[in-house]
């Protein structure tokens, strides 16, 4: 009885440590990710990708000003993004570079209206790999 007490216990708990809830990049349900600052311009923002686990959903030597990033995701639509993420990524419109801040990544585009207006001006090259921050 001991013996299968036992088994159950270390199946229940290597059961608990599998990330059941992965989903990107086929799904909407948004995961939590730590991610770092790049650069960001306007509307404009990259962002590394921190977690080893998750680095795979961004582009892979990712090469920007000098510098090579593994995990390297593009974020459009800054602007429409809430202030409590935005604070994460401009200091008084200056930007946060290096800036480490959690947060869920997505494939679904925010739910919101988004009023503000649009800037074109883009970086020269920018990562293949763009998620939506919620």
């Amino acid at each position: 009885m001991k013996k299968i007490y036992f088994t159950v216990l270390v199946l229940a708990a290597f059961i608990s440590s599998c990330n059941k809830n992965e989903t990107i990049p086929n799904g909407d349900t948004p995961i939590e990710v730590s991610v770092k600052v790049v650069d960001a311009l306007c509307s404009n923002v990259i962002l590394e990708i921190q977690d080893e686990s998750f680095k795979k959903y961004g582009d892979a030597n990712f090469e920007f000003k000098g510098s090579v990033y593994t995990g390297a995701v593009l974020i459009n639509q800054a602007q429409c993004l809430p202030a409590s993420i935005l604070n994460n990524i401009y200091d008084n419109e200056k930007v946060r570079v290096n800036n480490i801040f959690k947060v869920k990544i997505s494939n679904k585009p925010i739910n919101n209206s988004c009023d503000k207006g649009t800037c074109a001006a883009t970086f020269e090259k920018l990562p293949s790999k763009v998620f939506y921050l919620q």
